[in-house]
């Protein structure tokens, strides 16, 4: 049964907390007048505002007179490390029970006047009440176990590209969230899924949200980028197709491609809604999440105005970028793969800068990694799209730009080195024709 909390056990709290400060400034973040009884709310306002002024706590002559109430000092707190945290385990819980009961009042209130904004963010910010565990680490001592923790949640993952790769000193890591960018119809959702068809064959479980394109034309794509077959003749193949899916999954055992339809002006909550109800019912842990694209996403904060592009797709990027946070360091290592565009007035410009990017520098301030494809005419006539890398966190890489070659029939996205080097010989041996057609194509074109 839930503690009440009633009268005289927050007189008591009170006392127990005023008789060692350290219990105080652990507490006070969290610590907020409106939780009390009326009777004791002017005690803890003082608390808070003296505080605050004096970096100190008020004698306890100073707080009775101002309260008009009777605390004491209750001695051996100081001394006792397990009574401490027994205090401050209390605190925590009253303070997140009343936190909810604040908001679920408030949110009733809005109900009854029409008003459903910000429900979602207002319950959320009182679940989230709690007091600081984590103090962090020093340097100096336990070297080993924050550097195995550190290599072990953030990792390195290969894109299947390898210049990208290089760009990142070998790849994208866990909890971080990384964006493409292009224009319109520049090939941001084909990068992706691109992507994620190298991230399964490696054994990663990928769920791909999409928000612009229906499920089923996203893993069409998949299909022929995966057999690299042309696109137009999958349709035209379709039992084919499926038994060489089946037993590509059967002989090389990929991780999950898990395509999902997302309303457009879904929210970061509606995501992680989605990714809870997809382990319950798979048992499969979901470990890159691309989403297709983020500028279609609404911020949580029904506050934030949907028509200050920079706001909004400031919140929406540290939305994504804490989903990968919390989740690698609640043992579930995630990676966030998203999407932005390039605004029209850059479309004619040789090469894109981060002012061509809608959202502009607070969502680039956010992201961990940004890179732009860009391809014209001339490009995709020799089957090339060009990268630049915009943004790197943790690498030297900011402004290098490199090619990767694109087959427009199979939409497939490839280290170009793979197609110069390839047989159209090998390829017939291993009883791949499509594979063959394709690789003389592309040597023709060479």
């Amino acid at each position: 049964m839930t503690k009440a909390f009633d009268e005289t056990d927050q007189f008591t709290m009170i006392n127990l907390m005023i008789s060692d400060s350290s219990v105080y400034t652990q507490i006070k973040p969290i610590l907020k007048p409106e939780y009390f009884d009326k009777k004791y709310q002017v005690a803890i306002s003082y608390l808070n505002s003296f505080s605050n002024e004096y970096s100190t706590l008020p004698t306890l002559e100073q707080l009775n007179n101002e309260s008009r109430c009777n605390f004491s000092i209750i001695p051996g707190i100081k001394e006792n490390i397990g009574v401490r945290q027994s205090i401050l385990d209390m605190f925590e819980t009253f303070c997140k029970k009343r936190a909810l009961e604040i908001a679920i009042n408030d949110c009733y209130e809005r109900l009854q006047k029409g008003d459903t904004s910000s429900l979602d963010t207002i319950i959320r910010e009182a679940q989230s009440v709690g007091i600081t565990k984590d103090l962090g680490i020093n340097v100096w001592t336990g070297v080993k176990d924050y550097l195995h923790k550190l290599d072990k949640e953030m990792g390195v993952i290969s894109t299947g590209l390898k210049e990208l790769d290089n760009c990142f000193d070998g790849g994208l890591s866990w909890g971080q969230l990384n964006y493409v960018v292009s224009p319109s119809g520049g090939g941001k959702s084909l990068c992706m899924a691109n992507l994620a068809v190298n991230w399964a064959k490696m054994g990663y479980n990928v769920v791909y949200l999409t928000l612009e394109l229906d499920k089923e034309l996203v893993a069409k794509r998949m299909n022929s980028m995966l057999l690299n077959m042309p696109y137009r003749e999958i349709s035209k193949n379709i039992e084919n197709v499926a038994y060489n899916v089946e037993s590509f999954a059967k002989n090389n055992k990929p991780g999950v491609i898990q395509v999902a339809d997302m309303k457009m002006g879904a929210t970061a909550n509606d995501i992680n809604a989605y990714l809870q109800a997809y382990e319950i019912a798979t048992g499969i842990i979901p470990e890159i999440i691309v989403v297709d694209y983020a500028s279609i996403l609404s911020p949580c904060d029904k506050r934030v105005d949907k028509n200050n592009i920079n706001l909004k797709d400031k919140a929406i990027a540290e939305e994504l970028r804490e989903i990968a946070r919390e989740r690698t360091h609640n043992g579930k290592r995630t990676m966030v793969m998203s999407a932005n565009q390039i605004t029209k007035d850059a479309l004619s410009e040789m090469e894109f800068t981060l002012s061509n990017i809608a959202g502009g520098t607070t969502l680039v301030q956010t992201c961990d990694n940004l890179f732009s494809v860009r391809t014209n005419p001339a490009m995709r006539q020799a089957g090339e799209y060009e990268v630049k890398i915009m943004k790197s966190r943790n690498s030297g890489a900011t402004d290098r730009k490199f090619k990767v070659g694109y087959n427009k029939d199979s939409l497939l996205i490839y280290n170009i080195e793979e197609t110069t080097n390839s047989s159209p010989v090998d390829a017939i041996k291993n009883n791949n024709i499509d594979n063959a057609l394709n690789t003389i194509k592309a040597l023709s074109n060479n």
